[in-house]
């Protein structure tokens, strides 16, 4: 298996979009609809999209990546989506316990790229693809003079609900626990002196 990681561009929209569509929930079809949005969309924003149903969330989704403001990577195997992270800048979240609130918080001269998510889709779990997102999110948070990489890995759910990553990734990966809320571990990796 020849995997290449993506970083999302505005002209990868139509493979994002088609992820989403056909391959990240096909056994999940509960989740059908999510587009990765509850990273960028604070639950005031979740409601008015309602209305919409999921033809709604897709343009709002298509929306963010086009305008630049969803970031991450999109695994192919061959012409084949396969995966995606979302990960970008620390201050460009509203829902990782991290952003808007803490942001305000922290020293402002702190660079912090944050992985919010995973979806690898089925039949190629296990196969360490979310190992080599991450790795691929480190290399670039290093070359664009990111200081830290943050994950939260939620605590106590397994399988499919780890989609934040599980804490055996980020470890394997060199993170270190950082912080911890009620809900999550804080995982941290110093990159500036790699």
């Amino acid at each position: 298996m020849d995997i290449i990681i993506q970083k999302l561009k505005p002209e990868l929209v139509e493979d994002f979009l088609s992820y989403f569509d056909h391959t990240a929930f096909s056994d999940h079809p509960e989740w059908a609809g999510c587009y990765c949005l509850e990273s960028h969309l604070d639950e005031k924003a979740q409601e008015e999209l309602k209305p919409f149903g999921i033809k709604g969330r897709r343009e709002k989704a298509k929306e963010l990546v086009l305008d630049g403001i969803m970031n991450g990577y999109l695994a192919y195997d061959q012409e084949k989506v396969i995966g995606w992270c979302n990960a970008d800048d620390k201050r460009n979240y509203w829902a990782t316990g991290s952003a808007k609130d803490d942001a305000k918080k922290e020293d402002k001269t702190e660079m912090v790229k944050v992985v919010y998510c995973f979806d690898i889709a089925p039949g190629y779990r296990g196969e360490g693809i979310a190992t080599k997102m991450l790795q691929k999110v480190c290399e670039d948070a290093k070359a664009e003079g990111y200081q830290y990489v943050e994950g939260a890995p939620m605590k106590g759910d397994t399988g499919a609900y780890q989609y934040h990553g599980t804490i055996g990734l980020y470890e394997k990966m060199g993170f270190e626990q950082y912080q911890e809320n009620d809900y999550f571990y804080i995982m941290r990796k110093t990159i500036v002196n790699e």
